[in-house]
């Protein structure tokens, strides 16, 4: 499962890894789970993700300078923009395929 979100996140977000170094940390999760794709963080706003971030209690190194450097490889994001809504549907089957809540893979 592993592989199949790194090359999701590869054709769609690729500069993602570049802010969060673990796709599968806490505050990560909780960003792919409401802002997966680059102008879904556009949308949103950094103000938006920091909030989302606290009301999931993430409090370890997260905060505005994440959220605004998310928010500026967004913007410059080269991933594909067609598709969005599939994609998006293609990362919520790989989440609920996963083993352990929350998007964690034990693979």
């Amino acid at each position: 499962m592993k592989g199949r979100i790194h090359n999701w996140l590869d054709r769609f977000f690729p500069e993602y890894r570049q802010v969060f170094k673990d796709w599968e940390g806490k505050a990560s999760l909780i960003t792919l789970t409401n802002f997966p794709l680059p102008q879904d963080v556009i949308a949103a706003g950094e103000t938006t993700v920091v909030a989302t971030w606290k009301k999931n209690d993430v409090k370890r190194a997260v905060g505005p300078k994440r959220a605004e450097l998310l928010y500026r490889k967004a913007g410059k994001s080269i991933g594909l923009t067609e598709g969005a809504t599939a994609a998006k549907h293609e990362l919520a089957m790989y989440w609920s395929s996963t083993s352990c809540c929350g998007g964690r893979s034990s693979n």
